[in-house]
């Protein structure tokens, strides 16, 4: 199963702030209730940042993988029900915004 996702980050101007942000470490989420996120691993493609022009406007990006383990909350689950959710996230920015894209599988263990 693939997602796409596009977004537009309207309150981080700054691409260092979004680049923090995607680059700290992310601790497992672990609610008494509901799905648990865990082992997170988000690896930087690029070390520097790529500048391209489109339509002749400068864009600078990078590029990231992640994978996180998905553990449904509910109790009547008959096998483990643990998913890893693997993807990639673009963040771009040009002059004033930035946005980002995802894409997202789900791969049953």
């Amino acid at each position: 199963m693939t997602a796409v996702t596009r977004w537009v980050d309207e309150k981080t101007t700054n691409f260092a702030d979004i680049e923090m942000l995607l680059d700290k470490e992310h601790p497992d989420e672990i609610p008494e209730t509901g799905t648990k996120y865990m082992n997170w691993e988000i690896n930087k493609i690029f070390d520097e940042d790529k500048v391209a022009l489109f339509y002749s406007r400068q864009v600078i990006y990078n590029f990231y993988t992640f994978s996180v383990d998905q553990i449904p909350g509910s109790e009547e689950i008959l096998d483990d029900g643990t998913y890893t959710k693997r993807g990639f996230v673009i963040p771009l920015h040009k002059h004033y915004f930035v946005k980002c894209y995802s894409i997202l599988e789900k791969v049953r263990l």
